[in-house]
């Protein structure tokens, strides 16, 4: 943002006093060279910003600085009048203005919900990073005085811990001034959890999108919920799920791989063999479950271990698989 900065900058009584005081206790300085573009670091604008080479009359204030974040144009004939006031010789420069910007250090919504944050933390003597903020109203950025040692302040905070609900003012140095902000909303420790991030119906076989981790308000998560996203992923949900649904063992068992009746492949395996047969499982059954299986050729019932789906491997000797009825070798 440009301004027209002459009529922002105008040489007061204490300026000239300081002038004149620097008159009096500095030699003059020579041949200075005025800056065409000028940076500001403060309320005023000094000899030594506006001009190289202004030695011991650097430090002088001349005019009044723009606000933080603002560029402006100074006319040149006031440069080298103030420069004549101090008594500073100086080469007189061919261009017509001088380009002056203070930069500002951005007070915004994040530097706000970190002031917050902090604060909060301590209240439930929780780490910050597990306190989420939520602001009632959208917050504007604030140009604030790039110099100052804290730009934004928190000066009062209030939590209602049993509800999260907080309000806060906090103070921006704006550089000759001070702007307060009053703060609303609900700041509250959270926990990162697995999370169900779409509907699924009972029996769904949950894969890496469908749970996803997630900062949930710690007062909300129920004692003995999972924490660990490997302990979802690849589990069946025993009743439907919605979206963002935390989740508790109970809601989650081992994908069944084997259905009772359904028509299952027996396979014996030893060193050099392979022996399969078809038959009909008698139960459901997880990886890694014992199961009954009944031969459809002998209609002998064998006990075997599921290992994948439609596939039960039984336990019993050589002996007694050789009389199953082998389709296969």
């Amino acid at each position: 943002m440009t301004r027209v900065f002459f009529t922002r900058l105008i040489v007061a009584t204490l300026i000239a006093m300081a002038i004149a005081a620097a008159i009096a206790t500095r030699p003059a300085a020579a041949e200075a060279l005025l800056k065409r573009d000028v940076t500001v670091i403060g309320d005023y604008v000094t000899l030594g910003d506006l001009y190289d080479g202004a030695g011991p009359l650097a430090g002088t204030p001349v005019f009044q600085a723009p606000d933080p974040g603002v560029e402006g144009e100074l006319p040149v004939d006031q440069a080298v009048e103030a420069a004549r006031l101090a008594g500073l010789p100086l080469v007189y420069p061919s261009f017509a203005t001088v380009r002056v910007m203070r930069p500002a250090a951005t007070i915004d919504e994040a530097v706000m919900e970190a002031l917050v944050r902090e604060a909060a933390a301590l209240r439930v003597a929780a780490r910050p990073d597990d306190v989420a903020v939520t602001f009632e109203t959208m917050l504007e950025a604030i140009a604030a005085d790039a110099s100052a040692a804290a730009p934004a302040v928190l000066v009062s905070f209030a939590l209602q811990t049993q509800t999260g609900r907080f309000s806060a003012r906090v103070a921006v140095d704006v550089g000759t001034t001070s702007r307060t902000v009053d703060l609303t909303g609900t700041a509250v420790e959270t926990i990162t959890l697995p999370v169900v991030s779409r509907p699924l119906a009972k029996g769904a076989i949950l894969s890496s999108s469908d749970v996803v981790m997630e900062r949930i308000d710690r007062r909300r998560v129920p004692r003995g919920v999972m924490t660990d996203l490997s302990q979802a992923v690849g589990m069946a949900a025993r009743r439907p799920l919605r979206a963002g649904d935390t989740l508790l063992p109970t809601d989650l068992d081992a994908p069944r791989l084997v259905a009772r009746n359904e028509l299952v492949t027996i396979i014996f395996r030893r060193p050099g063999l392979t022996l399969s047969a078809r038959g009909r499982a008698l139960a459901d059954g997880a990886s890694g479950a014992l199961v009954g299986v009944l031969n459809e050729q002998s209609k002998r019932v064998v006990q075997g271990i599921v290992t994948a789906p439609g596939v039960v491997e039984v336990t019993t000797g050589a002996s007694r698989i050789a009389s199953v009825g082998v389709l296969t070798q």
